[in-house]
């Protein structure tokens, strides 16, 4: 959302965005090789559902002030506000000949 106003010299702005996203089952399956001096290794990471979701909020407030042929001046406020409860990631990692390995990140953003 976007606001512009101007009053006599003045002028106003507001901005506004937000980016959200809530998944309850997000995996993701990687296959990885790996070329080294002994040999290669391959292996794949079966995705774990986990929960993923997040808020993007941008502000933004502006102010000019111009005075034609004299002086201008601008002012702007910005914040952004950001909140990741969950944003959490798991996989069983499976290689031939090895036990297979549970891999999982819970990340703590609020």
């Amino acid at each position: 959302m976007y606001i512009k106003v101007n009053h006599k010299l003045s002028e106003f702005g507001f901005n506004y965005y937000v980016s959200y996203r809530d998944y309850n089952d997000r995996f993701v399956d990687e296959n990885q090789s790996f070329s080294l001096p002994d040999g290669n290794r391959n292996r794949y990471l079966k995705g774990i559902t986990t929960p993923f979701n997040y808020a993007d909020h941008y502000l933004e407030l502006n102010y000019n002030l111009t005075k034609p042929e004299r002086y201008v001046f601008n002012a702007s406020f910005t914040d952004n506000i950001f909140r990741s409860p969950h944003n959490d990631y798991g996989q069983i990692i499976r290689e031939e000949g090895k036990n297979d390995i549970y891999s999982f990140t819970k990340k703590i953003n609020t």
